[in-house]
């Protein structure tokens, strides 16, 4: 007789398979039919769309703040510059990733992917129709993060002849990427190069294929590691007077709230680099228009001083050492659970800098059943 485990697990075991060829073999017949994918080892292309739908689904789950400003589903900010909506809002990429379709001809640069969903990719196609877009030619990533790349391969298979490029660290960089440099190069991307400049056509007197010389804007990059250590920067330059008009600054900068970031320091030194260069507008990655940049830059950069500076005064009035989440405790006030888990790392990045600046020591380390704790450095 079978028993009531077996069964269940039988059960639970047939849906699975047919959970997983209900996904599979679409995906298969979606690498075989679009010469955009179909040099891409099928491993790696089942791979990394199951990964983008996962990490997707993880970020739904965590719901979305309904106080957060309204964005349309695609809205031309300027004659040379769309932004689509990237159709996946949660609590982390707020109402959505943004993309931007840069350029006012026939051959356009997209600045960023989303994850690739179905709805983006409608509203991606519509807004192509009506501006009549025939080929994007790049896709520049500001990272590697699947609600910014995971949209590449469903882009590719609409436009087989797009580049995409991406920074990829020298031997994978100090720390472990997202998307490891070498699936990069079995998806197709291409490094892009600190400084890297891209000509942008605005469709004026029909020349949709501008050189450097030619071309009245140019896209140029700018590497900015502190969200993360493959993460670049954009900006929309004049030729003509060689003014920096706008910046498209990825999860560097966002349109709303603080960006979650892998190294403080190297963010501080980002956010200064940027201010350097003075743009007059934000495009970020998630959020609304910064019309004022430069406010917003001084905004990020005064919020993790004063960040700072509330982690030492908790740890100065602690009549002991304290937890990262007994210092987060003491600074937020009823957050939502999931960004309690991001307001806990940022507090790991803010003691992490402040260790290496010998301002704060370890009062004990980790172990299986304890997380550790600080003090003041003597």
């Amino acid at each position: 007789m079978v028993s009531t485990a077996a069964l269940v697990a039988g059960v639970l075991g047939g849906a699975c398979a047919l959970a997983t060829a209900a996904y599979v073999a679409p995906s298969v017949q979606r690498h075989r039919s679009h010469r955009g994918v179909s040099s891409i080892p099928l491993s790696e292309y089942l791979s990394f769309e199951a990964r983008v739908r996962w990490q997707s689904l993880l970020l739904w789950l965590s719901g979305v703040s309904k106080e957060l400003e309204v964005l349309p589903d695609a809205d031309t900010l300027t004659p040379n510059v769309i932004r689509i909506l990237g159709q996946n809002p949660s609590r982390m990429t707020l109402r959505g990733t943004n993309t931007y379709l840069v350029g006012g001809g026939a051959k356009r640069i997209l600045i960023d992917a989303s994850d690739g969903n179905a709805a983006y990719m409608k509203h991606l196609m519509q807004v192509c129709e009506l501006a009549r877009v025939q080929e994007i030619t790049d896709v520049l990533l500001t990272h590697g993060h699947y609600d910014h790349m995971g949209g590449i391969l469903r882009v590719k298979e609409k436009f087989p002849n797009v580049r995409v490029w991406k920074y990829l660290p020298p031997n994978g960089g100090d720390r472990t990427l997202r998307v490891s440099n070498a699936e990069c190069e079995l998806l197709g991307i291409k490094h892009l190069e600190d400084g890297t400049e891209f000509p942008v056509s605005t469709g004026a007197n029909g020349s949709d294929t501008p050189t450097m010389s030619t071309a009245p804007f140019v896209l140029r990059a700018v590497y900015t590691p502190g969200h993360y250590n493959d993460h670049m920067c954009f900006f929309l330059d004049d030729t003509a007077t060689k003014s920096e008009r706008a910046l498209f600054s990825g999860d560097c900068i966002l349109g709303a709230g603080s960006c979650v970031f892998d190294s403080l320091k190297e963010l501080m030194t980002s956010l200064k680099l940027l201010q350097k260069h003075a743009p007059r507008v934000i495009y970020p990655g998630h959020g609304p228009v910064v019309t004022d940049a430069q406010a917003k830059i001084h905004e990020y950069i005064s919020h993790r001083e004063q960040r700072e500076n509330q982690v030492l005064e908790v740890l100065r009035k602690a009549s002991d050492a304290l937890s990262t989440v007994e210092i987060v405790n003491c600074i937020y006030k009823k957050l939502p659970f999931a960004l309690q888990l991001a307001a806990r790392k940022a507090v790991d990045k803010h003691l992490l800098k402040l260790r290496l600046e010998n301002r704060v020591v370890v009062q004990t380390h980790a172990t299986w059943f304890q997380a550790p704790t600080y003090r003041i450095a003597a």
